[in-house]
């Protein structure tokens, strides 16, 4: 039964607090997220220190676990098996951030399940917008098209947030670069039961960080719909100010545009 192994742990680990508080938060987060990603759990944990070696390892596991056979042999897990195997162009590595509650690292296809759950909260679809994920499948396909190939092109993309404590992924953070706008733009988004703690805050820190000092982007933009006050109101505490409103190229609706322009 699905918990199980994790409550025997706990119960084990009694005697230990610091033991038993560490489980019972893995414990929380794969209840809240067993429902979403039934295959995913059965990947093995790993420390949060082998974060990026863990996740080259998964993109070759769950690729072959989960993917169907055209997915397997199709050109973008080619591009993607460049990228795992470190083959990549004169881009910088998009590093793992540690901050200190959480890690924001490479997105892979091990993340697939909290991915679909993600993109289908309602306010992801009420400020972001449908991606049209809705199976394991196309949340993989997103993944490896998306900020996977992104990595390997430029050397950075959007990340997966997780907790230090648990490595349970409670959100994405990172840098995109969109053909309409003319820098890079920083994105950000959280499972509503993490909302509130200060986490988004604390990742997109991370992020224009590793933009200045490892990057040396001088100007971060961002976007929001016209009605994503919470957005809003995390870009100007990060230092982001409204320049304009923008025309979306689908050419269905406002933008408004976010710059910082000194990074410091």
């Amino acid at each position: 039964m699905f918990g199980s192994t994790l409550d025997a742990e706990v119960d084990g680990a009694k005697s230990n607090k610091k033991t038993a508080d560490r489980l019972a938060r893995r414990l929380e987060c794969a209840q809240n997220q067993y429902f979403l990603q039934p295959r995913i759990a059965t990947l093995p944990d790993r420390a949060p220190a082998q974060s990026d070696g863990y996740h080259r390892v998964a993109e070759n596991r769950a690729l072959n676990y989960f993917a169907p056979q055209r997915l397997r042999h199709s050109t973008c897990n080619a591009a993607m098996r460049l990228e795992i195997n470190g083959t990549r162009g004169p881009a910088t590595d998009m590093k793992t951030l540690v901050t200190a509650r959480l890690i924001v690292r490479r997105m892979s296809v091990a993340d697939a399940g909290f991915i679909l759950a993600l993109m289908n909260e309602p306010s992801w679809l009420r400020f972001i917008g449908d991606r049209g994920v809705k199976t394991i499948d196309d949340a993989m396909n997103y993944i490896i098209q998306g900020p996977v190939a992104m990595y390997a092109s430029l050397g950075f993309g959007l990340c997966t947030v997780e907790l230090k404590d648990s490595t349970c992924p409670v959100g994405i953070c990172g840098l995109m670069k969109r053909d309409y706008l003319d820098a890079a733009d920083i994105g950000f988004a959280f499972l509503p039961a993490y909302w509130g703690k200060g986490y988004a805050y604390e990742a997109a820190v991370a992020v224009l960080n590793f933009a200045k000092t490892d990057l040396g982007f001088e100007r971060i933009l961002a976007t929001t719909r016209l009605d994503n006050v919470p957005s809003q109101n995390l870009l100007e505490k990060l230092g982001l100010r409204f320049e304009r409103l923008i025309g979306h190229p689908d050419g269905d609706r406002e933008l408004r545009l976010y710059a910082i322009g000194d990074l410091s």
